[in-house]
């Protein structure tokens, strides 16, 4: 059976608003019951690698070959935890926070895939 790996991006003022979009895939899950079956996936559920600082591993996991079907971002009035210098994109300018840094790696994610993931 396919298993379609939802990921749910969003920052820590919109807790309430992440547990209804969980709430919500596992309300589906019965519809689809056989034909496929939908996971959540948040970085709460991301394994941490003793070699890795936690947005490597997380860049690991997201982008595997398996990784995520469909990316969805709830945002409310912040974009997430700023990241440190370490963290940087493109050109070495500094990623603003963990969900524009979310963003990037699921835009990298679908360029990758030739349009098809997410």
């Amino acid at each position: 059976m396919k298993t379609i790996r939802i990921f749910i991006s969003a920052p820590e003022d919109v807790v309430e608003e992440r547990r209804k979009a969980d709430d919500v895939i596992a309300s589906l899950q019965p519809r689809y019951a056989g034909q496929f079956r939908l996971v959540p996936v948040t970085w709460e559920d991301l394994p941490l690698q003793v070699d890795a600082s936690f947005a490597q591993a997380t860049d690991l996991v997201l982008s595997a070959e398996s990784g995520i079907d469909v990316a969805v971002f709830v945002l409310w009035s912040q974009l997430g935890a700023a990241q440190g210098a370490f963290l940087t994109k493109g050109e070495g300018a500094e990623r603003g926070s963990s969900t524009a840094r979310d963003f990037e790696l699921m835009l990298s994610a679908r360029e990758a895939s030739a349009g098809t993931r997410p």
